[in-house]
């Protein structure tokens, strides 16, 4: 009697997303031909890390000695600032540049396969459609490994120096409001504000992932709806920045309203602007904590959900277009 084959370990990565898959491959070395791609490839990571360890090294050498003179404490913390907004400031430099470099890179993957009159014979393969893009999709990004590892250094050190200026500020606080932070330890109010804590420092480091996900979806789209490279690259960078646009001035909009609406106006409803608030009563310290903990906590799962459903939605849209090729 034969003994029953062992069945076949599951991969833990897709077949598209492998180096032996025959897209993938072809997509790879396609873009090592390109000696530009390959230099801007290879030196992004190195100019991060030095552009982010001089600026450091200056700042901490200005600032720290003048804080020193006053207290070791205000020049520890004001160092540990500057540094942060000064890793934010690069974050944003840097994530914009890598944001244009990835699009231009991502966009003629489809629309290149038009002009080249190959599409076609790529659809007359066994490939199904849906392997054929996420192949492409999968070699852009492993093409743009040297520039996510940089963005992701960055973004380690800038949380690691914000965690560090957290727990700074906490035990301030904690040294001047002792009787309410007892208070808080005793009945356990502080679980909540960790809880939402931890996920928004994991929303954060996750970011360079997953704007550079966004970024070659956006591409893939604009790709698949242009039949030229220069023509897909126009429509990818106009589409990312109108996103860019409409994200900030979503942000910047809500964030203002829940301000003005929990802070100024319901937290404190003696002094409210709005004259509704007047007649509410003054709501307890434990639960504006609550209620701003929870509103922060739901904002951050939002916007998460809102940038992975973008994704998805981007990736399911370039597979309907594609199909009309």
């Amino acid at each position: 009697m034969e003994k029953p084959s062992a069945s076949k370990p599951r991969k833990l990565v897709p077949d598209w997303a492998d180096s032996g898959h025959p897209v993938f491959h072809l997509e790879v070395e396609r873009r090592k031909q390109s000696r530009v791609l390959l230099a801007m490839q290879q030196g992004c990571l190195p100019v991060i890390l030095a552009c982010t360890g001089l600026i450091s090294l200056v700042l901490t050498a200005l600032i720290l000695p003048t804080q020193l003179y006053w207290d070791i404490e205000s020049g520890f913390g004001g160092t540990l600032a500057a540094l942060f907004f000064a890793m934010l400031l690069i974050q944003l430099i840097v994530g914009a540049v890598a944001g244009v470099l990835t699009v231009t890179q991502a966009s003629p993957a489809i629309s290149g396969e038009v002009e080249l009159q190959s599409w076609h014979l790529l659809r007359t393969t066994t490939l199904s459609l849906k392997e054929i893009i996420f192949a492409k999709f999968a070699a852009v990004i492993q093409q743009s490994r040297s520039t996510l590892i940089g963005l992701m250094l960055l973004r380690f050190a800038s949380t690691i120096t914000g965690i560090i200026g957290t727990a700074y500020i906490v035990r301030s606080i904690f040294y001047w409001e002792s009787s309410g932070w007892e208070k808080m330890i005793d009945e356990w109010l502080w679980v909540l504000p960790l809880i939402t804590y931890s996920i928004f420092v994991f929303w954060y480091f996750a970011q360079p992932i997953i704007q550079m996900v966004l970024n070659s979806s956006i591409a893939f789209l604009a790709s698949a709806a242009s039949c030229t490279r220069s023509r897909s690259v126009a429509f990818g960078l106009v589409g990312r920045l109108m996103l860019w646009v409409l994200s900030i001035l979503l942000n910047v909009g809500l964030i203002y309203g829940l301000i003005y609406i929990l802070i100024i106006n319901w937290a404190d409803p003696s002094y409210a602007p709005i004259e509704f608030f007047h007649d509410l009563p003054q709501p307890e310290p434990e639960v504006v904590i609550f209620v701003l903990t929870m509103t922060i906590l739901l904002y951050i799962l939002a916007v998460l959900a809102l940038q992975v459903g973008s994704i998805a939605l981007l990736l399911n849209l370039t597979q309907r277009r594609a199909r009309k090729l």
